[in-house]
């Protein structure tokens, strides 16, 4: 049963269901860019192109094993005009946490809106959110120990001023992004994904924050290059011989990470106050 009458969605779930038995489909975000082209030699010649960008659940009956390679094969199935982030789990997977209790998949179930779903046969399993002090103190010590992380990967790129190899540095940022990401991802949703690319985890943040903002590109050049090495900073690392000429990037790039960490600290001090008031709510009654 397709609950969508959006065209751009349905051939998002027309192509997912060509590459993987599905059992239902979640949207939990959806994004329109919309971008003009056109060119001074050729007045009369514009090109306008519209791309959906969609965050989804994905409920299939097989293991999806390679999340990467599946988003871009729905992108290139799609004619490139629609851009799916997806998290997978199967069946089974869904039907015994949500069995055990998952805030997660419990969220995602009682208020994303269903585009695809094969029965309702899920929503005869529990699916309430959980409070109670040991899940916020679980929450607490995970989003701790992410910042943490986080906090010592950032020291290490400014104590390391002898490194000349700016590819270096660029891991290390990545890898304060991505445990800063990882924190917010369980404080606001207890979710631990198991694809770790940094558009992705970005994308996922977007969905309850505009934090991601601080770290997306803007229109300059040094503002979308020092983004893209973010992103693939170890294949650069890996496979360029030479370091990086380019040092304004880095310099760019430390203070936009720095940013995010500090409003990401703050937004999470925010978080954690509300959680403590919902789940000790019951404790005080």
């Amino acid at each position: 049963m397709l609950v969508s009458n959006s065209k751009s969605l349905s051939a998002v779930v027309n192509a997912i269901r060509k590459l993987v038995k599905v059992h239902s489909i979640y949207v939990i975000g959806h994004q329109v860019y919309k971008t003009k082209t056109c060119c001074s030699l050729h007045i009369n010649m514009q090109r306008r192109k519209t791309t959906h960008v969609y965050t989804l659940l994905v409920i299939s009956y097989d293991l999806v094993e390679d999340p990467h390679k599946f988003m871009n094969e729905v992108y290139n199935k799609t004619q490139r005009s629609s851009r799916i982030y997806s998290i997978h789990y199967t069946y089974n997977e869904v039907s015994f946490r949500l069995t055990e209790g998952n805030n997660f998949l419990s969220l995602v179930l009682s208020k994303a809106v269903i585009t695809y779903q094969q029965n309702q046969n899920l929503y005869h399993l529990p699916h309430s959110i959980l409070y109670h002090p040991t899940v916020y103190n679980k929450v607490k010590k995970a989003w701790d120990l992410r910042y943490k992380r986080a906090g010592y990967f950032f020291e290490k790129t400014t104590i390391c001023e002898d490194i000349t190899d700016d590819s270096s540095r660029y891991l290390l940022f990545q890898e304060v992004v991505r445990q800063t990401c990882l924190g917010l991802l369980y404080l606001f949703w207890e979710f631990q994904p198991n694809f770790f690319a940094i558009p992705f985890l970005l994308n996922l943040c977007s969905q309850f924050t505009d934090l991601p903002i601080i770290i997306y590109p803007k229109d300059s050049f040094r503002s979308k290059e020092a983004y893209h090495k973010l992103c693939h900073a170890r294949y650069l690392m890996n496979n360029q011989p030479s370091t990086f000429q380019t040092d304004e990037y880095t310099g760019h790039i430390e203070k936009v990470v720095s940013h995010f960490l500090q409003k990401a600290e703050v937004l999470a001090e925010q978080q954690l106050v509300e959680l403590e008031r919902k789940h000790n709510k019951k404790k005080q009654r």
